[in-house]
């Protein structure tokens, strides 16, 4: 069961979110350095460690969940998502 959820839990998150990648980009915005040392420092120090935690309980929860869970073969599943109109891509197999 690990095997399968090590290579199939990428294709169910659709949308990853790189919280680092996303603070530098909107720190770049401002203008003043001083401002700025302060925002990434209390951004990267405070948010980002709670984020980090629970990205991290987050991961845990869900392989806890896949390794609890058996597939039996020859049985079907079922998969159901909400997602906005724009964001579908009738190309992606998962949905």
């Amino acid at each position: 069961m690990a095997g399968w959820f090590e290579h199939n839990m990428s294709a169910i998150r659709e949308y990853p979110f790189d919280f680092d990648r996303y603070l530098e980009e909107r720190l770049r915005e401002i203008n003043d350095l001083d401002e700025r040392r302060f925002t990434k420092e209390l951004l990267l120090n405070g948010l980002g460690r709670v984020i980090g935690c629970m990205e991290e309980k987050y991961k845990k929860l869900e392989q806890r969940i896949f390794e609890e869970m058996e597939i039996r073969a020859n049985q079907y599943e079922t998969v159901m998502t909400i997602i906005r109109r724009e964001h579908y891509d009738p190309s992606n197999e998962t949905l």
